[in-house]
């Protein structure tokens, strides 16, 4: 019956479409059909052609034209009496939910949740058109479509050839990327989105929440609002997202396109990220929604989250799942003087409302052709990425390294595989595969490797072959020489100290998590673990053994015998006086 009321509204051209937000209307909001070419308020550098059109939300003189429609007795002669009763709740303002449609509405939401669950994905009918090009000539998508991208070609040939990079100036080079994947996301839809007309589903396994960081003043929200704005435009739904985790009222928020939460301290982003919903809202699960005196039910995630805050401190990551951090991008604007010193370069400010404003001047357009015009060019990145070997999550994963905050998700474990490349060099020559288990003396032998190769001066040529290769391999983040860069080398020669103080206690346990608990990253970060979770690492990165030994092999082949002597020989101590 349910198919039946939509397609006999959709014949008069009343569009249904199902809202778990919609107040007092079967949670289900009404939408027309809209011309944005015949719209006078359109973007001045926008030129829409002539078929598209794409479904609104219906104005208050739509909803009482269809209002009178389903009460009108007249409507008897194409609806029976329990159709039309069944009807009534989705254009009728009523003071409860309690009716067969709602009922009927939140148990199909339900079935789709527990087969999303069952099956481990599916196709979604989310309504999003970012290639409307597609849909030239075929009536049906325009009943499909509820947000769209603009073409590239619409726009004006002098906004063609801008790109996000050209529009917002406030991020550096790796954190523009990281930006244009989040809002192409958002663009595009979740893994498995149908696009309107054509039926192709698009397929990615990109799992990012992106957090601005930046100085006050610097234009994060200028450029935030700029771009939401954008989408609300095109038809986006973008939520306003306050306590993320809470109970109720979460449901306009899992279920929208876009999840925003401006200037967040850093104690509700802590929140938000230790929510027990976060990793399954990222990464597009089920969620358990329910708003006060209604019923819970399970849907499936479609948003993107994107928050704004002011500061950012590394400890807040310390305690947090390792699932949690994995989906996190904290993307850092330029400083205020970096922007300052772009703008003497450019010859004008670069500041968001000042470069804006220039752009407008420059090109004879209007702030919104501008934002949407960022839309385009976030949209046909991160197709572009899709439609690449590597999987855009992957591309994601390639930028952190880059990027200006890192977050320190696997600290220990790059520590204790520089420690077994030392070892490997300084004990075994890099000859062979063997790695020792976890006892006093062979954490002795690496320590005092990782002690020699990590300070003294006779290894710098060490540390700088080691260092290409991290580049060579794009900054892997599971490298060795990551523990390189990041650890705190004081700490290394305490942790050296610790260990003579406790080995004659013969206890590896003791000893082992006192040596530990010293080591420090330069921002702080105390690698301190118990000794369960140290042998754990210390076998998982023993189990990788062959490439440890090639890595070995690669960096002592391009080095001197003058320059290997010294690291080879069991008689040379490590000079750490400089």
């Amino acid at each position: 019956m349910h198919k039946k009321i939509l397609a006999w509204a959709e014949n008069r051209g009343y569009y249904l479409r199902f809202n778990y937000d919609a107040k007092l209307t079967g949670y289900h909001s009404l939408y027309e059909e809209h011309n944005p070419g015949k719209d006078p308020l359109a973007p001045k550098s926008v030129k829409f052609p002539d078929w598209f059109q794409f479904l609104v939300p219906a104005s208050e003189i739509r909803l009482e034209t269809a209002q009178e429609t389903i009460l009108d007795e007249d409507v008897l002669h194409e609806l029976s009496a329990d159709e039309q009763e069944f009807a009534t709740p989705l254009f009728v303002y009523r003071s409860g939910r309690s009716s067969e449609i709602t009922d009927h509405v939140l148990g199909v939401e339900n079935l789709k949740a527990m087969r999303h669950k069952k099956l481990g994905g599916g196709q979604y009918q989310l309504g999003i058109a970012h290639s409307p090009a597609t849909m030239q000539g075929r009536k049906d998508a325009v009943r499909e479509t509820y947000a769209y991208v603009p073409e590239k070609e619409w726009f004006s040939e002098e906004l063609q050839k801008l790109g996000f990079e050209n529009i917002i100036r406030i991020f550096p080079h790796h954190e523009a990327q990281m930006m244009k994947l989040i809002i192409g996301r958002a663009c595009v839809g979740r893994t498995g989105a149908v696009h309107p007309g054509t039926h192709k589903v698009l397929e990615h396994g990109f799992r990012k929440a992106g957090v601005v960081i930046g100085e006050p003043g610097v234009g994060k929200t200028l450029t935030l609002n700029g771009i939401l704005n954008a989408m609300k435009y095109v038809g986006y739904d973008v939520s306003s997202m306050g306590d993320f985790g809470s109970r109720f009222n979460q449901g306009s928020v899992v279920t929208s396109h876009l999840a925003y939460n401006d200037d967040l301290t850093l104690d509700s982003l802590e929140r938000m990220l230790k929510a027990h919903s976060f990793k399954s809202v990222v990464t597009g699960g089920t969620e358990k929604i329910e708003n006060k005196g209604t019923d819970a039910i399970e849907v499936v995630a479609n948003t993107v989250i994107l928050a704004n805050c002011n500061e950012w401190k590394p400890e807040i990551t310390y305690s947090l799942d390792s699932g949690a951090i994995s989906r996190l991008a904290p993307i850092s604007t330029y400083r205020l003087f970096e922007l300052e010193e772009i703008s003497d370069k450019e010859g004008h400010d670069v500041h968001p409302g000042s470069h804006i404003k220039w752009l407008c001047e420059k090109y004879e357009t209007d702030p919104m052709s501008l934002y949407l015009r960022v839309l385009r060019d976030c949209t046909d990145f991160f197709l572009s990425k899709c439609q690449q070997a590597d999987d855009v999550h992957f591309y994601s994963e390639s930028l952190l390294p880059y990027m200006g905050i890192q977050i320190h998700k696997n600290s220990l474990e790059c520590f204790i595989r520089f420690g077994f490349l030392a070892y490997a060099i300084r004990h075994r020559q890099a000859q062979g595969n063997w790695l020792p288990e976890l006892t006093l003396g062979s954490l002795a032998e690496v320590l005092e490797a990782t002690r020699f190769l990590m300070i003294d001066k006779r290894a710098d040529n060490f540390r700088n072959l080691l260092k290409d290769n991290w580049n060579d391999r794009k900054r892997s983040q599971w490298h060795p020489y990551w523990a390189q860069r990041k650890l705190l080398i004081t700490s290394i020669d305490k942790a050296y100290e610790i260990f003579n103080a406790y080995k004659n206690d013969k206890d590896v346990a003791l000893t082992t998590e006192n040596v530990f608990e010293v080591l420090r990253l330069r921002d702080g970060f105390s690698m301190g673990k118990k000794m369960t979770h140290i042998v754990r690492t210390w076998e998982m990165v023993k189990g990788e053994k062959n490439k440890i030994y090639e890595l070995a092999q690669s960096i002592v082949s391009k080095m001197t015998e003058e320059e290997l002597e010294p690291i080879f020989s069991d008689t040379t101590k490590a000079n750490v006086d400089w």
